[in-house]
């Protein structure tokens, strides 16, 4: 067998066997969303696609229920990939039997959602329309800024404190929440499902977060990629962005190294030099877990023949 060939063979048998894939779940046809317009129904199976909201076991979504603040921090978890904190905190009225453990932890640590009071976090309270926006806003400018704010004309925004007319008019220019109806925003109003998935939406959006994986390329994940000669030792030397090295869930960080990974020996596999692609990207996935950001760049040495991740990580991942 040819060389590139074979390099592309160990490549897909090493990238089939080694990295976890999940099928997204397929959207139901919900029996009660047929009141809703066409958009607001693509947005939410792409939400439930997403494995961020589900719908009922009687296939009802419930778009008008009402959410609470487990589930908002539940859903906002979902989808921004919210990391666990190193100390978790502990309320009064969440045990880490909660189904909404994971999300509340989470919420909390990124600053999101703080505890309501005496300890406790009150995670069946209703969210009002007030709250969700200033979460929410707090929640588009936790990676960039997102200056712009519209000059929104609600009849009722006299009544929002100043924070929650700045969140209002923010989210109301990136189109993330939307006033209640008759020109009234409503911000003592209870927050349902429906105006939940379209703010998520929204928000994942403006973020740029809806982008599949496959539509990512070389340059959204390396800042510069080159061949460096180390006192004899050619090695693949990789400057990573944020997007390789800012992750918390195992399924993002499996489908971001699977597709960053291909990418890279797609460019740098045509050369010569570039040898054991199983041995590589064991040492590219050693890198990205125990370097990160914090020790650029990653340097891969293809002459290296170790396939065995764990042995690679105790040599300090160039075994």
């Amino acid at each position: 067998m040819k060389a590139r060939g074979f390099r592309v063979l160990l490549l897909t048998v090493l990238l089939a066997t080694t990295i976890s894939t999940s099928v997204s779940a397929e959207s139901k046809g919900f029996t009660d969303v047929g009141g809703l317009t066409e958009k607001e129904r693509e947005q939410i199976k792409v939400l439930v696609d997403k494995g961020i909201i589900n719908g009922y076991p009687d296939g009802t979504f419930r778009p008008y229920d009402k959410i609470n603040r487990g589930q908002l921090a539940t859903y906002l978890a979902r989808a921004l990939d919210l990391q666990m904190p190193k100390t978790p905190p502990r309320f009064k009225d969440v045990t880490v039997k909660a189904s909404t453990y994971d999300g509340v932890v989470k919420a909390y640590g990124a600053g999101l959602m703080g505890e309501h009071k005496e300890g406790k976090f009150l995670p069946g309270a209703t969210v009002s329309r007030r709250s969700l926006a200033v979460v929410l806003e707090d929640s588009l400018q936790m990676k960039e800024r997102y200056p712009q704010g519209a000059n929104v004309t609600y009849k009722d925004i006299g009544t929002l404190s100043k924070r929650e007319k700045a969140a209002v008019q923010r989210l109301s220019h990136y189109e993330i929440i939307k006033p209640a109806a008759d020109g009234f925003f409503r911000p003592n109003q209870d927050a349902d499902r429906l105006t939940m998935v379209v703010a998520l939406y929204g928000l994942m959006e403006t973020r740029g977060m809806l982008k599949d994986f496959n539509d990512y390329t070389f340059d959204d994940y390396f800042s510069k990629v080159e061949w460096i000669d180390r006192k004899g030792i050619k090695s693949v030397s990789i400057y990573p962005k944020e997007t390789l090295t800012e992750w918390s869930s195992q399924e993002v960080r499996e489908k971001h190294s699977k597709r960053s990974f291909e990418l890279l020996a797609a460019d740098f596999g045509k050369d010569t030099r570039w040898m054991n692609t199983e041995s590589l990207y064991v040492q590219y996935k050693c890198h990205e877990v125990f370097a990160g950001s914090r020790k650029v760049p990653w340097n891969l040495e293809p002459h290296r023949t170790e396939t065995d991740y764990r042995a690679t990580v105790r040599k300090s991942c160039n075994p």
